[in-house]
């Protein structure tokens, strides 16, 4: 059987959900994402994508939560760990520590008009908020740590040969795809998806401007609709519902502008879903429920704080989704079946 992994932006905490999801995978399967034939990831999801298939995803679940899986022996290998904290280190200290500012001068406003012209064409292939994302002034923010975390896990190589990692091109107002058939490391690919429009400065890459791939869709899922898969598993963090107590005109505004973000990222999912469907691939989609403390405020999607809570609980959730639905514990079992059939055979 033949699977695909989807995995879309979210910033810390939407890597925090997926690295939960992809834990609870683990446990009640065995499959691990760097088993999937193809993985398409943006923001978020290109670096969690990156990671898991250069280090065991049960390691940076316990490395954040400090919870010992259960089928795991108490001591992991002591150079994957210390290669664990190594990565982490450059997650210390406060934010300005953490990204220091951009090395270039922003532009204040307008900094693509080509990608501006996405809000009035009328193809089918475009985007509201890569027109939006033109708008904007550049990110005051380099996002430099992220790159080295990449580059020191996966080293220049591509860890994957079917990891494909979104981005948007800001000179062409176009979304792009990095791959190992590219000439761009994978890690100045994640770093190019990686940089939020208004928060980080554009990643230049051979004299063009990239910003995060989520700027052209929070999923990208119809990427992955000419790959000749038997399934698609797609993890979403910024689509389905959100569980913010909107209390206070702070609370009521953030909540509106993340359920209306919500809003969007599911109709558009919706739509790319049924073109990988129409290719006659079963596509799974998971996205965060009301109570999952993963459906937290769009605004606070870069808060380290949260990462062992959101962890943890997406875990939990998850590995409850694969036993009590009936199309998801279906599911659980093809990957078993997939692991099985892929496992090494042994001579009596």
């Amino acid at each position: 059987m033949r699977v695909g992994l989807v995995m879309g932006s979210g910033g810390v905490v939407g890597a925090s959900y997926l690295v939960g999801v992809l834990e609870a995978l683990r446990r009640q399967t065995g499959w691990e994402p760097s088993r999937a034939d193809t993985i398409i990831g943006t923001s978020a999801g290109a670096f969690i994508g990156a990671l898991t298939c250069a280090l065991p995803v049960s390691l940076m679940y316990r490395h954040c939560t400090g919870e010992v899986p259960p089928d795991l022996e108490p001591e992991c290998s002591p150079a994957l760990w210390q290669l664990a904290e190594r990565l982490d280190s450059h997650n210390l200290g406060s934010w300005w520590q953490r990204y220091p500012l951009a090395r270039h001068w922003p532009r204040l406003a307008l900094t693509s008009p080509q990608a501006c012209a996405s809000l009035w064409r009328r193809d089918p292939d475009r985007s509201l908020i890569m027109g939006l994302t033109g708008l904007i002034g550049d990110g005051l923010f380099s996002n430099r740590p992220i790159a080295a975390i990449i580059r020191e896990a996966c080293a220049e190589t591509w860890p994957h040969p079917g990891l494909r990692v979104t981005a948007c091109d800001l000179d062409a107002g176009t979304r792009i795809v990095f791959g190992p058939e590219g000439s761009v490391p994978v890690h100045q690919a994640v770093a190019a998806s990686t940089a939020v429009p208004g928060l980080f400065a554009p990643v230049d890459l051979q004299g063009r401007r990239y910003v995060d791939g989520g700027a052209w869709s929070a999923s990208n899922l119809d990427l992955i609709a000419t790959a000749e898969l038997d399934l698609v598993l797609a993890i979403i963090p910024l689509a389905g519902a959100t569980n913010l107590a909107h209390a206070g005109l702070a609370g009521r505004l953030s909540g509106w502008i993340d359920t209306v973000s919500r809003r969007h990222v599911d109709a558009r999912l919706a739509a790319e879903r049924l073109l990988v469907e129409a290719t006659g691939t079963r596509v799974m989609v998971l996205t965060p429920a009301a109570a999952d403390r993963a459906g937290s405020n769009v605004l606070d999607h870069m808060n380290l704080a949260k990462r062992p809570a959101v962890m943890a609980a997406t875990c939990r959730a998850t590995a409850e989704r694969l036993v009590r639905d009936p199309a998801w514990a279906e599911v659980a079992d093809q990957l078993r079946c997939e692991v099985q059939s892929r496992a090494p055979s042994h001579a009596a």
